[in-house]
């Protein structure tokens, strides 16, 4: 299964199992911070699903939407990401 995701500035993105592809080269020093994404083959990187679901579960306070066709729930966090100990990092 597919899922496709979409960043706050419009970075489109699909996950497919343990793969991450699309518009990622804006994000690429976050996922592999926050997601240990490694193994870059010149279309997807590889993510730990655990960090990646811990990131999507928490998608809308993030600027992060899950499937083009979602909603988009504007808040007064969505401007920014997280960081691992909850705090706010730069915009994405």
């Amino acid at each position: 299964m597919t899922t496709k995701l979409t960043t706050r500035k419009g970075n489109k993105m699909s996950l497919d199992g343990d793969k991450l592809s699309g518009d990622t080269y804006p994000i690429r020093d976050y996922l592999k911070k926050f997601c240990d994404a490694h193994g870059w083959n010149g279309t997807a990187w590889t993510v730990d699903l655990d960090k990646l679901n811990k990131i999507l579960s928490i998608s809308n306070s993030i600027g992060l939407r899950i499937d083009d066709s979602a909603p988009r729930v504007e808040s007064q966090h969505t401007q920014r990401w997280l960081n691992s100990d909850g705090s706010l990092s730069e915009d994405y």
